[in-house]
């Protein structure tokens, strides 16, 4: 596998983070949703009374004005539902947020497997045991008090569990620091054997969460949102917002994460495209190939 394919798996790693970091701001901020709520009066009040309502998946901000000051609010998402089914559907709601939910959890997993891919899909295996190297060094702090690995000890121990010069069997510190390495080489050996087919599998879950996301917003938004964005108590008192609803900076996040996980899969796709063309020149080149080749047109 050559530098220009595995560099192209491991751009989809920015690309990843990039989209984690838009669903992340997308899920804790507050203006999936931006109206201006009005007031219908008689012409008795000298200032117009103005409003403005936002919210986004859990909680948002309600700030009207009847002439004599603002008066900011609090404004609850499951509890606007409860109160307010005719305003907002319930299903609609959960679609979006499961699927900002879901797509978080992809881009993470996307993340992790492009660099994994991009090092492992290579025929030598020194990025492998540069993987391993590493994760041992972080894992455990014994290894700057001794210099035998924790396997070593671990098999020393249990060669000296039947000597009778052997004040002890096994000491506990070793055959932890063995297990611990043990099962760090056991999940980096899953890894490099799982990862192979994650990254475009993960790339594509995501683009459905986000897009599933971005459908039950958007049939929310024009079905209910768009009529009504207030609670009974406010339409009581002739506030309304029909007509003043728009989408919010929160919900193009999304759209921002759908555009970047394209990319990431058109990556995916011209590294896959340039692998097989690796995969079919260096077919060709070897020198059994052609005798094979050859073997065949004499046979037939």
């Amino acid at each position: 596998m050559s530098i220009k394919t595995r560099s192209l798996i491991f751009a989809t790693f920015f690309g990843s983070v990039i989209v984690l970091g838009f669903l992340v701001a997308a899920l804790t901020t507050d203006y999936w949703i931006y109206a201006e709520a009005k007031r219908h009066t008689n012409g008795t009040i000298a200032k117009e009374p103005s409003g403005k309502v936002n919210f986004g998946l859990f909680m948002g901000y309600k700030d009207l004005n009847i002439g004599y000051g603002v008066r900011p609010e609090y404004i609850y998402v499951m509890d606007f539902m409860k109160s307010e089914p005719d305003s907002m559907n319930y299903y609609l709601w959960l679609g979006a947020a499961l699927g900002v939910g879901f797509g978080l959890l992809a881009s993470a997993i996307a993340a992790i497997a492009s660099v994994l891919k991009s090092a492992s899909l290579s025929e030598k295996r020194g990025t492998l045991i540069l993987l391993f190297i590493s994760n041992v060094a972080s894992e455990n702090k014994a290894i700057r008090r001794d210099r035998t690995t924790g396997i070593d000890r671990l098999s020393k121990c249990f060669n000296k569990r039947g000597s009778e010069n052997s004040p002890r069997s096994v000491d506990r510190h070793d055959v932890d620091d063995g297990s611990t390495r043990l099962t760090s080489y056991c999940a980096l050996v899953v890894a490099y054997k799982v990862n192979l087919r994650m990254s475009p599998n993960m790339h594509a879950k995501n683009t459905l969460s986000q897009i599933l996301a971005f459908i039950c917003w958007l049939v929310q938004f024009y079905q209910y949102l768009t009529h009504n964005v207030l609670t009974a108590y406010d339409r009581d008192i002739h506030w309304y917002s029909h007509g003043l609803a728009s989408l919010g900076h929160s919900f193009y996040f999304v759209i921002v994460g759908i555009i970047f996980v394209f990319i990431n899969l058109t990556l995916l796709i011209i590294a896959v495209r340039m692998e097989r063309r690796e995969r079919l020149k260096s077919m060709h080149d070897d020198p059994a190939y052609d005798e094979k080749a050859q073997g065949a047109i004499m046979l037939y």
